[in-house]
């Protein structure tokens, strides 16, 4: 199971910090903070996770583009939350939600973002949910980060990566997501495999390739574009980009609608991608991705009309 106690992941990240740059009084400052929020969380047990079931299957309904399913907090709310493989660091609900369903939130734990910290949301604080229920799941003990500012205008909170990942399996679609338990060995049908990341990493993370230069795509539901960095968003005639590191399974020829400020090697593939396969299934335990294209579809082509993406197939 990839369970883990976050404040002890938290104070591992401290002590580094105090060996690695113990003269560099700005990170001083940031590991005595981490030290601080896992001394508060330090008697909390560590997440666990009750299955009623080995499958369940989510049809999301679909807000403003955004994937977006139910869940029972602290079995006092029923909460709408948007399904994010974008948001790396936690499970994030808003403040309303966290008052309405008594979340303890824990002292010395407050966050506020920073343009070097990209992955923040405003002023947060660290707190842990009871419990937290999708269909036939719950967590137990889920550390969460509460946001001061509204979280969206349709949902409540957005449930992360790393909660996906604790999950093991998960099977995504445009319009599905089916967890299973125990995960499969591989997907009958799957097209090739290939490595998913590190068991435990908090992204969900895939290979590319574009002219010889290689790169991560960060799968991202919560976004409705395709994000690469700055030295590939200057081609107006676009670019063909491997996906699947060496097999080169799929070819994509995209048209770049936006850029990464932060990184020259990392790109965002949002919730688009998904029309381009039958389903890709993530294995966190054995960390690999079997990818199920469509029937005679090799390549797949985008094109954006103001917000719409246009999708392309070429058998």
């Amino acid at each position: 199971m990839i369970l883990q106690n976050r404040y002890d992941e938290i104070e591992r990240m401290a002590c580094y910090v105090d060996r690695r740059w113990g003269e560099d009084s700005t990170m001083m400052m940031r590991a005595d903070r981490w030290h601080r929020m896992a001394e508060a969380g330090k008697d909390i047990p560590p997440v666990s996770i009750r299955r009623e079931k080995n499958v369940v299957r989510l049809a999301p309904d679909n807000l403003h583009g955004h994937m977006c399913i139910n869940a029972d907090v602290n079995r006092q709310r029923n909460a709408c939350f948007m399904v994010d493989t974008g948001e790396l660091s936690s499970t994030v609900l808003s403040r309303r939600l966290a008052n309405q369903a008594g979340i303890h939130l824990l002292p010395d734990s407050t966050l506020v973002s920073t343009a070097d910290n990209p992955d923040s949301i405003g002023s947060m604080q660290h707190g842990v949910v009871d419990s937290l229920r999708i269909d036939g799941i719950t967590f137990y003990n889920l550390p969460v980060k509460v946001s001061d500012l509204v979280v969206g205008q349709d949902f409540d909170g957005i449930i992360g990566a790393p909660d996906l990942i604790r999950l093991e399996y998960m099977e995504l679609s445009y319009d599905s997501i089916v967890f299973r338990y125990p995960p499969p060995a591989h997907e009958e049908g799957a097209n090739f495999v290939m490595n998913a990341g590190v068991r435990g990493d908090r992204s969900i993370s895939l290979p590319y390739v574009i002219d010889g230069y290689n790169g991560t795509f960060i799968l991202d539901t919560g976004a409705n574009c395709l994000m690469f960095p700055p030295q590939f968003t200057n081609r107006e005639e676009g670019f063909f980009v491997g996906i699947g590191g060496t097999e080169n399974w799929m070819e994509g020829k995209f048209e770049p609608h936006d850029y990464v400020p932060f990184s020259d090697s990392r790109s965002f593939l949002g919730r688009p991608i998904l029309k381009s396969f039958e389903r890709l299934c993530f294995n966190f335990r054995d960390a690999h991705v079997d990818y199920v294209r469509k029937p005679d579809v090799r390549q797949i082509e985008y094109k954006w009309d103001e917000d719409t993406v246009i999708i392309n197939y070429v058998e």
